[in-house]
C-alpha cells in the first residue's frame, strides 16, 4: 500500500470513528463503511493503536474508538503513525552522472527542504478540519459534552493532551459551556 493510500485509508477510518463516537466499531464495520480491504485496515488500525490515537476493546462490545479529540489529531500525527519513511522520499543518488556536478547534494537539500514544508504543512491540518471540509459531522464533542453535563463533579481539562476528566453532576447549569467547548 501507497504511503498516500494508507494516509487517506487512516484519515477514512478515522472520520467513519469520529462520526460513530463513541460506539465501539469493528475492523469488518469499519472496512465496510469506507471500502478499504480488511486485512490493511486492521495492520492500519494496529499502528494507530499504538500511537494513542484509536483504542482497541476486546469483547461482544469491543471495537475500535477514538482516544482524541478531531481537533487535536493532526494530519502529521497520523501520517508518522502508519509510515516509517519520509512523505518524500527519493534516491537522489541515481542521478548522478560522470561529470563534475554534484548532483546529489543539490537534490539531497532540495528534498529535505520539501519535506520540511510537507511537515509544516501536515501539522496544521487537523482531522476535524478534514471531517469539516467533507461535512462529515463528528459526534466526538457531543458525546463529552454530554459526559460533563451528567457528571458531578467539575471537570478537569488536561491541556497537554485536550482531554477531560470528570465524575458524576447533578446540576448541568453549572458546566462551564464556553471553557468546555473551546477546549474541545
Amino acid at each position: 500500500m501507497s504511503a498516500s493510500t494508507k494516509l487517506s485509508s487512516s484519515v477514512k477510518a478515522l472520520c467513519f470513528l469520529a462520526e460513530s463516537h463513541p460506539t465501539p466499531k469493528t475492523s469488518k464495520e469499519i472496512a465496510e463503511n469506507s471500502g478499504i480491504n480488511a486485512s490493511k485496515l486492521r495492520k492500519l488500525l494496529s499502528l494507530l493503536s499504538k500511537a494513542k490515537i484509536v483504542e482497541s476493546n476486546q469483547g461482544t462490545k469491543g471495537g475500535f474508538q477514538l482516544l482524541k479529540s478531531p481537533k487535536i489529531i493532526q494530519l502529521q500525527e497520523i501520517y508518522c503513525a502508519i509510515e516509517d519513511r519520509k512523505a518524500f522520499h527519493l534516491k537522489v543518488a541515481e542521478i548522478n552522472g560522470h561529470d563534475n556536478y554534484n548532483y546529489e547534494e543539490y537534490f539531497d537539500n532540495l528534498f529535505s527542504t520539501i519535506q520540511v514544508d510537507i511537515e509544516n504543512k501536515m501539522t496544521k491540518i487537523s482531522l476535524l478540519s478534514i471531517m469539516n471540509y467533507l461535512k462529515i459531522k463528528s459526534k466526538f464533542k457531543w458525546y463529552i459534552i454530554w459526559q460533563i453535563a451528567t457528571s458531578s463533579k467539575e471537570p478537569t481539562i488536561h491541556n497537554d493532551a485536550n482531554s477531560i476528566c470528570h465524575c458524576q453532576r447533578t446540576d448541568v447549569s453549572e458546566v462551564p459551556w464556553e471553557s468546555l467547548w473551546d477546549n474541545l
